[in-house]
């Protein structure tokens, strides 16, 4: 730039005058314009303009026109006809700008070329955005963006503190920290001012609060707000109604609910929080070994294994200190399950180094319980259960194909049950010593390692067969010699004889097993006398005829596994296991060909053991034996039409559900279902030996199933036989009892608004009983039945099943955002329950301080199910109740609002402020297909006030 040219002399309007110079000329005669003027430099004060006029002449005396040749980079140039012009630097520019200016006579052109010098005039700084990210509850990072466009080296400094928190500034580059003074939302201000050194600073007020925009924005906004459910529990705990001491000052209760609290922050995303809250606040050491070991686990499904693993070492150090406070002879099952919880924590999080150092701390423990010669302890029993369930687990994931499962987690979580069991001493009684503990705890470890060999493959198959082998021998070693294989030699134990006569049970199991593990010896050693099959031998010197028919339970379904083995049809077997329990015991055939229990893995025979086999075709066989048996009328009689039995989840529906596992196709489950219809319809409806309890509960059942096979014409008009037999129960509880359970049964089959009027009419019909004028024994009486059965309302049972029947408001919860009718059956319903309990509330207040405390602390459980948190705490702290009582209520409603989850079908989203079905926002671990799948959908409108989201100052309120 050169700055001498300031010095010339500018006006805002100036004429420049150009000499006459010589001009060309043409072919045809015409000369060319000329300038008469050589000045073509012109200077001006940036972010100002320049006017000025050209003068040319022509020879020949034509008119002339002047107009811009080529145009400037940095600014606008405007050329009149009579030759006048401005031009108008680009805001903020200085420095050179060329241009060209022409002049013409219509025939000939003459070009000049001009330059402006544009001289800097120092700019002040300007701020032209903040922007706030919470890092964690309470805390706050943000930065402030401020430019200079002369480039200048900017300084920032604090004008104005905030007024509610403690601000640290970077002078050099505009960032800061701000943290809150107490446990309020952040929401302050404070004034920085710019300086680029070369005049006075710029000056803006900066507002600390966090956007509501992105989801992150949202998640963010939302706990540091006094209206997320986390910072109402906490105040919960630290406050009461008059704000002048805490509300639970009892440490055990207090640390129980922040560890709820702490939880809920890690989920979310804020672990420092959450540990924060644990170090402050949580004293017990089992209480904080637990609240470590929770938030270590959120911290794995954000990828952040280093603190996870960390969390999880104080978890444990907190732990090991516990006990050695306690005793080890004083450890419970629960302590011992809570290593074990951890381990498998470690596995799951593939910290398999970490798993078996924590692992090698248990035998530790168990070692010092352990003493061969002395009975049996219940606390070194409780390591072992604790092994047995973490065994129990890795198995069954295995089975399933849960993600991050591998072979090796499961089989060194059963040898270490096998391992663990050989420590395990006798049982003394008055019966005699025994080794029932040992025994069954071997057992269960054959059968897990059983199930695991028929899962794998190759190698690892062979490790598994030898596992379950290895525990087979030791299992049958507590009853006699064993000889039958030269690798597994064992001499009897001692009592051997006392267990075999006092506790076969494990032999039950053997049978089978030895079935399947040894199915060339048997053959090789059966003759007309002798099965050939160690275990049933010995069982039959002993047994009952119930224990042998629990025996040939379990041998008949090996039986069936080795014919498939063996490419053998199954045709015999079925036979001769028909034949074997005709008469009375048709409920055994069930149980062979299918399972005895859903739930758990060990109980699981015929069917099972094919599809784990990988014999689709044999299984798939066994479910139509099944579906014919249960059509037959001797079947029916023997479990007595129990529902379950028949059409639930151990009928033909649990059948239907099956098929689906094993990849049968759609036929065979339409057979099924229409299988259970035509039972439901023949056996139950117009039965006069049944309950109306007992029909109920097989048309909601069978309404479940045809929601369950996308027959929503169908469910309905099951459900609507269900509801004309409530309609005719005369009894007022009885009644109220059916309609919810129809109602809930409709709304966990996605009909809403159907459940919605049944359970309406049920509650209108509760206000009319509660509206009577009846003694007070009888109006307790009342009350007491009516929140009774409103529990089929309020209840959350989480548990999930495929023919699962959930509790009214959490069926109609498990529909939210995907549901067209969610928001107005849930308002509708939350509307009624309410004044069903406010007019209980309103009944209570006249009745005896015992009644009252009674009926208070159940309207405070209903109330808290609702969401309805300050009814429950206006309770909780009715005078009626001593301290200690009314902090023990408020744990209730603390842990109640801690754990809140507004969308209970999801794993991705929680937070639903306004009840719309709409979520706040997801939680960190959504991915972008979760999202998808979900079908839920981010709320625009938070509060439901008609400002979106990022218009409104109060996103989360009304007010």
């Amino acid at each position: 730039m050169n700055k001498y040219l300031l010095n010339l002399a500018f006006m805002a309007n100036v004429g420049v005058f150009l000499c006459a110079c010589s001009g060309g000329t043409n072919e045809e005669g015409n000369q060319e314009p000329t300038f008469t003027s050589s000045e073509n430099r012109f200077a001006l004060d940036e972010d100002t303009s320049f006017n000025g006029v050209f003068y040319a002449s022509d020879p020949d005396g034509d008119a002339l026109a002047f107009g811009v040749g080529k145009s400037p980079r940095n600014g606008v140039l405007t050329v009149n006809r009579d030759g006048s012009f401005v031009y108008v630097p680009k805001e903020h520019f200085f420095g050179e700008d060329t241009a060209s200016i022409i002049v013409s006579d219509r025939i000939a052109t003459t070009t000049r070329e001009i330059t402006f010098i544009v001289e800097n005039i120092n700019d002040a700084p300007v701020v032209i955005s903040s922007h706030v990210a919470v890092s964690e509850v309470g805390r706050a990072v943000g930065q402030i963006v401020a430019i200079d466009y002369d480039k200048d080296t900017l300084k920032f400094s604090v004008i104005r503190e905030p007024e509610k928190g403690d601000l640290t500034l970077n002078t050099s580059d505009g960032s800061f920290e701000y943290e809150v003074n107490s446990n309020g939302e952040i929401d302050d201000t404070f004034t920085v001012g710019v300086s680029d050194g070369k005049g006075e600073a710029t000056q803006a007020e900066i507002f600390i609060r966090p956007s509501f925009v992105t989801n992150d924005d949202k998640r963010n906004y939302y706990y540091n707000s006094d209206s997320s459910h986390l910072a109402r529990a906490t105040a919960l705990i630290e406050v009461n109604q008059q704000g002048d001491k805490e509300a639970i000052s009892d440490a055990a209760l207090s640390g129980l609910g922040y560890l709820d609290i702490a939880v809920g922050y890690a989920q979310s995303g804020f672990t420092q929080t959450a540990i924060g809250i644990i170090e402050k606040h949580i004293l017990s050491r089992t209480v904080k070994a637990q609240a470590y070991q929770k938030v270590a686990t959120a911290l794995d499904e954000q990828s952040n294994l280093v603190l996870a693993n960390e969390l999880r070492e104080k978890a444990t150090v907190e732990y090991n200190t516990y006990i050695a406070e306690i005793g080890t002879e004083n450890i419970t099952p629960s302590n011992a399950l809570f290593y074990l919880v951890v381990t498998r924590d470690y596995l799951d999080a593939e910290q398999n180094e970490q798993a078996n150092k924590l692992l090698a701390t248990t035998r530790l423990y168990v070692k010092a319980l352990s003493d061969l010669s002395l009975e049996s302890k219940s606390a070194h029993r409780a390591f072992v259960g604790a092994y047995l369930e973490h065994a129990q687990n890795m198995t069954e994931d295995f089975l399933n194909n849960a993600a991050g499962t591998t072979f090796e987690n499961a089989f060194n979580a059963i040898q270490n049950l096998s391992d663990i069991t050989a420590t395990v001493s006798f049982d003394e009684s008055s019966r005699g010593i025994t080794h029932k503990y040992r025994a069954n705890y071997y057992r269960q470890a054959a059968q897990l390692a059983h199930l695991l060999s028929l899962v794998s493959q190759g190698a690892q198959k062979q490790k598994a067969v030898e596992l379950a082998k290895a525990n087979l021998a030791s299992g049958l070693a507590l009853y006699t010699d064993i000889s039958y294989d030269p690798n597994y030699k064992r001499e009897a134990e001692q009592y051997a004889a006392t267990t075999l006569a006092r506790f076969d049970t494990p032999l039950q199991f053997f049978s089978g097993l030895f079935l399947s593990l040894y199915p060339e010896y048997v053959a090789a050693n059966k003759t007309a006398d002798y099965s050939g099959n160690v275990a049933y031998e010995l069982i039959k010197e002993v047994g009952s005829s119930t224990d042998l028919r629990y025996a040939h339970r379990h041998m008949y379904a090996h039986a069936l596994l080795s014919n498939a083995q063996a490419g053998l049809a199954l045709t015999s077997t079925l036979t001769e296991l028909n034949a074997t329990f005709a008469g009375g015991n048709e409920a055994e055939i069930f149980h062979t060909l299918i399972e005895f229990g859903p739930t758990n893995s060990m109980e699981r025979y015929g069917s099972w053991l094919l599809h784990y086999a990988g014999y689709k075709e044999q299984a798939l066989l066994l479910i139509d034996e099944a579906h014919k048996l249960l059509q037959s009328e001797a079947y029916q009689n023997d479990v007595g039409l129990v529902v379950s039995q028949v059409v639930g989840n151990h009928g033909c529906l649990r059948l239907a559900e099956l098929n689906t596992v094993f990849g049968g196709n759609q036929a065979r489950t339409d057979a099924l279902l229409a299988t259970c219809a035509e039972i439901v319809e023949k056996k139950y409806k117009n039965n006069s030996t049944l309950t109306a309890e007992r029909k109920i509960e097989a048309f909601n059942t069978m309404t479940i199933g045809w929601s369950k096979g996308q027959r929503a014409d169908l469910a309905l008009a099951t459900s609507a036989e269900a509801q004309k037999i409530a309609a005719d129960i005369t009894d007022f509880e009885d009644s109220l009892k059916a309609h919810l359970y129809v109602a809930s049964a409709l709304a966990t089959g996605a009909e809403l608004s159907q459940s919605q009027s049944v359970a309406t009419a049920a509650l209108e019909n509760t206000l009319m009983q509660l509206n009577k004028e009846l003694e007070t024994a009888k109006l307790i009486e009342l009350i007491d039945d009516v929140l009774g059965q409103l529990n089929l309302v309020t209840s959350q049972d989480k548990e999930a099943s495929y023919l699962k029947i959930y509790k009214l408001y959490f069926a109609i919860m498990q529909r939210a955002g995907t549901h067209d009718d969610y928001r107005t059956v849930r308002e509708s319903i939350t509307f009624k329950l309410t004044q069903v309990f406010d007019k209980v509330e309103s009944l209570a207040s006249a009745l005896s301080e015992n009644d009252r405390q009674d009926i208070y602390e159940s309207l405070i459980k209903h109330y808290s199910a609702l969401g309805l948190y300050d009814k429950a705490r206006s309770l909780a702290t009715d005078p009626v109740y001593t301290e200690a009582d009314k902090e023990q209520l408020l744990l209730t409603i603390v842990q109640s609002q801690a754990t809140q989850d507004e969308f209970p079908a999801s794993a991705i989203a929680n937070v639903d402020t306004d009840k719309d079905g709409l979520a706040n926002f997801f939680l960190p671990t959504a991915t972008e297909q979760q999202r998808t799948d979900s079908g839920l959908s981010l709320d625009q409108d938070s509060d439901n006030d008609g400002k979106p989201d990022p218009e409104d100052l109060t996103p989360l309120s009304k007010d």
